[in-house]
């Protein structure tokens, strides 16, 4: 199958449909995508008639079946067939992980707070995040927020003060 190059000048849809098990998606600039299958996994087991199925959104933004509570972006669709995409997606990805978690650590050890006393999180779990090598899930935020006594918003708003400051 011959590569198709995207340019991302628009990323967004005009058209999408199913040829045979290929999504092929239509970009306003009409540049043509076509992923297969395979490469979708949310979509593997899911019959052909319930994959057809889908909306696309009205400013374009993304494909989105409604009985799946599934959303794919053209970029997404890019890193399903592009592997070049798919790393550099996840190196985006692990950059912002490791920044994200150092911020969290400074807030933490500005507060005077040791990694055990993030109640409801192991110590092990509390130094991955601070080390960026897994991402912060809303559940690991909520008990972290807990332990520095705020609410979720205000211990993520700290957090994210904390960011910005480090990229100054």
């Amino acid at each position: 199958m011959p590569k198709e190059r995207i340019s991302f000048v628009d990323p967004t849809f005009l058209d999408a449909w199913w040829d045979n098990n290929q999504l092929v998606v239509i970009s306003p600039a009409f540049e043509r995508l076509r992923v297969p299958e395979d490469k979708l996994p949310k979509l593997r087991n899911v019959s052909p008639e319930e994959r057809s199925k889908f909306e696309i959104d009205p400013q374009g933004d993304f494909l989105h079946w409604p009985n799946l509570d599934l959303h794919i972006g053209w970029p997404q669709l890019q890193q399903a067939i592009d592997p070049q995409a798919r790393l550099k997606a996840q190196q985006k990805q692990a950059r912002f992980n490791e920044r994200y978690g150092r911020a969290i650590r400074l807030f933490r050890e500005s507060r005077g707070l040791s990694q055990q006393e993030m109640t409801g999180l192991d110590e092990r779990t509390v130094r991955r995040i601070e080390q960026g090598k897994t991402r912060a899930t809303a559940n690991a935020l909520g008990k972290m927020a807990k332990a520095h006594r705020l609410k979720t918003s205000d211990y993520m708003a700290a957090v994210a003060n904390v960011l910005e400051k480090s990229k100054q």
